[in-house]
């Protein structure tokens, strides 16, 4: 966590002054990153996985459990909608060709 002094500190900072802190907070951790061994750069991605993974199941379960609720209180299922064509355009009673073969001339 950050002490008050820094918060305000960076409250009263211009936007340029915010963005170099920022861009030096990320090259630091970059940096970081890239000293790592090689087997814990696999152990945080194996963790972050397992993580995203135990993320998807969670919402798969609501959302079923949100499908079976909403079966469950209508009585019985419609049907789904029929197809219907897309509108037509209405045909010319007297398109440019026709009228240009039935023209004396």
């Amino acid at each position: 966590m950050l002490s008050e002094e820094r918060i305000r500190a960076y409250r009263s900072m211009t936007p340029d002054e915010r963005w170099r802190e920022v861009e030096a907070l990320m090259t630091l951790a970059w940096r970081m990153l890239k000293e790592l061994p090689h087997e814990e750069v696999a152990r945080r991605l194996a963790e972050n996985q397992r993580e995203s993974d135990e993320a998807d199941e969670r919402i798969l379960a609501h959302l079923r459990a949100c499908e079976d609720a909403s079966q469950s209180m209508s009585p019985t299922p419609s049907p789904p909608p029929a197809a219907t064509p897309p509108p037509r355009a209405p045909a010319a009673t007297n398109p440019p060709a026709a009228r240009a073969a039935s023209s004396p001339g």
